[in-house]
């Protein structure tokens, strides 16, 4: 792991991006992903949320499995329209053309405040 012993070297903690469509996607390809570097300290995770609500994903549960891996995140919002044609933009490869499902903040299916991380 030269990398991320470089980024140890250098205090820096690396954030993986829990994302829909790559390798890791949730928590069993992030522990599997940890496991592989020997659990190096400088891996972390990004946390969006609106990803796990594409993915039908408990995002506070994630919480409280992985919280001491949360070192980023990203706010945004989305919501699951399931449809007969179609999944959703975040499930797809990167470059397709569909309908989106990310809303903005509030607009979506996400409930997060303070007292619900409590």
């Amino acid at each position: 792991m030269p990398i991320l012993n470089h980024f140890d070297k250098e205090g820096v903690d690396v954030c993986y991006e829990i994302h829909p469509g790559e390798d890791l996607h949730d928590g069993d390809t992030f522990e599997r992903f940890l496991a592989a570097t020997g659990n190096h300290k400088r891996v972390n995770i990004l946390y969006d949320p609106s990803h796990f609500v594409l993915q039908q994903l408990d995002y506070i549960a994630y919480i409280d499995h992985y919280h001491e891996f949360i070192k980023s995140f990203h706010v945004k919002d989305s919501e699951f329209n399931p449809t007969g044609k179609r999944v959703p933009l975040e499930v797809l490869t990167i470059g397709a053309t569909v309908q989106a499902d990310i809303v903005p903040l509030g607009m979506g299916r996400l409930i997060l405040s303070l007292s619900s991380l409590n």
